[in-house]
């Protein structure tokens, strides 16, 4: 009889973790809905760029400076941040050199807080999706941009993108 009683007590306290979990998903899915989307293509218009890139046709490479080994390019915008983000770029070819994705985080005044490398020395082109539930940031953040970064040492180098995407 106890046995009977508690596998009802248990299956009851599971339908009732399932409603729960049903309801937390139906939430999630409105605040979804609700989502804004930023859509970029590299131009000068939505990025800038240190000296020693320049930036044309969806695409950006060294300016031609042998001396020079790293250069970015920055998303001129501050977006609000989401630990619920998600971040879809589409590299359509990397020449010459390697990329980094930094995630750069201010406060809620936009100062700037840090930093938070997202994809490191990417060599191959091809579509990267970045889910920001797996990255860990100041919890003061409150905006974030996005600094590409690109080092070589060869002439001609450059990197084109077909696409970015921030969902937040």
């Amino acid at each position: 009889m106890k046995k009977k009683i508690l596998t009802a007590a248990i299956l009851s306290a599971l339908m009732i973790g399932q409603i729960s979990l049903f309801a937390q998903n139906a939430e999630n899915k409105t605040a979804t809905s609700e989502s804004k989307e930023w859509k970029s293509q590299i131009s000068e218009k939505d990025w800038l760029s240190d000296k020693a890139i320049s930036i044309k046709d969806g695409a950006f490479g060294f300016v031609d400076n042998p001396e020079k080994k790293y250069g970015w390019i920055e998303s001129k915008e501050k977006f609000p941040f989401s630990q619920n983000a998600e971040f879809c770029i589409d590299f359509k070819s990397i020449k010459g050199c390697s990329v980094t994705l930094q995630l750069q985080i201010f406060n809620e005044n936009k100062k700037f807080i840090g930093a938070v490398e997202i994809l490191k020395d990417l060599k191959e082109s091809g579509i990267k999706n970045i889910t920001f539930q797996s990255i860990t940031v100041d919890p003061k953040t409150a905006f974030v941009n996005f600094k590409i970064w690109m080092k070589s040492g060869n002439q001609g180098a450059n990197v084109e993108i077909k696409e970015l995407i921030y969902k937040y």
